[in-house]
């Protein structure tokens, strides 16, 4: 099966392949980005807020 969906994708014209590409995962990597992002802003939440306290006593 997976080899015949490779043979049919590498025959394919180089612009059609591109689209397909495309199609398949600029919205894989838009779930992947919106699944990472809260858990980046989580780690990064204490080295954020000290950043907040110290501009804070700066001024």
């Amino acid at each position: 099966m997976i080899d015949a969906v490779e043979s049919w994708i590498v025959l394919l014209p180089l612009p059609i392949q591109i689209l397909l590409l495309l199609a398949v995962f600029l919205p894989l990597c838009w779930l992947a980005a919106r699944a990472v992002d809260p858990v980046v802003e989580w780690v990064l939440r204490p080295h954020t807020a000290r950043s907040r306290r110290r501009e804070d006593v700066d001024r």
